[in-house]
């Protein structure tokens, strides 16, 4: 259920951000305080587990791998080969001197 919760979380800032890591990283420290709170919260009746991080964790790297997103790999998308350069123009010549005897 925890990995369930952190799936849309993931992927709509991910979609948002288009940044996976970032993403990531602030899940694993929303997750990281969500489990605190609960450590040090008397008489909130959940308990601090660390199966519970690892859990939200799963669904936070699973959020910006779902199709859509904008953030997994790129299906379809092959390389493009590289340009091939602009062809070379032809040497151009030095301006020559008039002939003499001749008008210009």
């Amino acid at each position: 259920m925890n990995a369930a919760l952190f799936v849309p979380l993931a992927f709509f800032a991910c979609w948002a951000t288009r940044r996976p890591l970032p993403v990531l990283a602030a899940s694993f420290v929303l997750s990281g305080t969500i489990e605190l709170v609960q450590a040090l919260t008397p008489g909130m009746g959940r308990a601090c587990d660390s199966a519970d991080l690892a859990a939200n964790g799963v669904g936070a790297a699973a959020g910006p791998r779902r199709p859509g997103c904008g953030c997994g790999p790129r299906q379809g998308a092959a390389r493009r080969p590289p340009s091939p350069p602009p062809p070379a123009s032809p040497p151009r010549r030095a301006p020559t001197a008039p002939a003499a005897g001749r008008s210009v």
